[in-house]
């Protein structure tokens, strides 16, 4: 028996799981709430016909509880057509935060965002690393709190951040506390904290 099959079949068994569990319902040229979509796939469980998710090409650039769109792009909407997750055309104010056109905002069900910045961006004294070459929803994320608060970043370049050398690194996040305190990040340098010596490279987690 050929042994790969054997190790994929469980793979595909998932998939055709996850496949039956879901159905899908496409539409063209398609208007709602004032906005006009040139595509949209209706996500809906097979177990109770409920929508989980709307994903949709708008026609033309709109404006959708505040949020200036970018049309010709997949996006993503509630049931209730809420966007979910959208690319801005224009500078938009969330909380305290203003993020710049282009970016892609992800509104997440517990009230927390993550922006994918088109470019490196500078908040509260941060170097934010951005998407300058692969503007996209699965680009490098920021995540904020409900409150606007950084949690969670890639740096574009090394930085010391309330004392804590933080390395910058797609595979190493910095983790922010409400008051902007790093609790956990990968080490730009050897340190000594509160008594502590920390290597470089190491993963430092606030005691």
């Amino acid at each position: 028996m050929n042994s790969k099959f054997i190790l994929l079949s469980p793979i595909f068994i998932l998939l055709f799981v996850g496949a039956c569990k879901y159905k899908h319902i496409n539409q063209s040229n398609v208007e709602v709430n004032n906005m006009r979509f040139t595509s949209v796939k209706y996500h809906i469980s097979k177990q109770n016909g409920d929508t989980t998710v709307i994903a949709a090409k708008l026609a033309q650039e709109t404006t959708c509880q505040n949020l200036s769109i970018y049309p010709n792009e997949w996006l993503h909407f509630t049931k209730d057509w809420k966007p979910e997750m959208v690319k801005i055309s224009k500078p938009y104010q969330w909380n305290a935060v203003v993020f710049p056109a282009n970016s892609w905002l992800i509104f997440k069900g517990n009230g927390e965002l993550i922006c994918c910045f088109p470019n490196d961006t500078i908040l509260n004294g941060i170097l934010i690393k951005g998407n300058p070459k692969h503007q996209s929803s699965k680009g490098i994320q920021t995540l904020f709190d409900s409150k606007g608060n950084l949690k969670q970043l890639y740096l574009s370049e090394d930085q010391i951040i309330g004392g804590i050398p933080c390395k910058a690194s797609i595979f190493a996040p910095v983790t922010l506390d409400l008051t902007g305190i790093v609790i956990e990040a990968k080490l730009s340098k050897e340190v000594e904290i509160k008594g502590v010596k920390w290597k470089k490279n190491s993963w430092f987690k606030k005691l």
